[in-house]
């Protein structure tokens, strides 16, 4: 009893841009304001950044959500 389905995501840049942004802030915030409400943008980063994954050759990568089949992704190449 096999119901593969077969998912292309969106290409990851847009978003691996962002985080890095928000790490800079965060980090800039930190060292050179000592403001403490920097330490929120860092811990927003370094949550999101587990979302980036790569598919080796031949490879395959199960995408879940809340315990949730959603599919397969087989292929690196995406629409973006």
């Amino acid at each position: 009893m096999s119901n593969e389905k077969t998912v292309t995501p969106i290409t990851g840049y847009l978003m691996a841009a962002l985080v890095f942004i928000l790490l800079v802030i965060g980090i800039f915030g930190l060292v050179r304001m000592h403001n403490p409400m920097f330490i929120w943008i860092l811990v927003t980063a370094i949550i999101a950044m587990p979302g980036f994954f790569f598919i080796n050759p031949n490879g395959s990568m199960v995408l879940v959500l809340f315990g949730d089949y959603k599919g397969t992704v087989k292929r690196t190449d995406s629409i973006g």
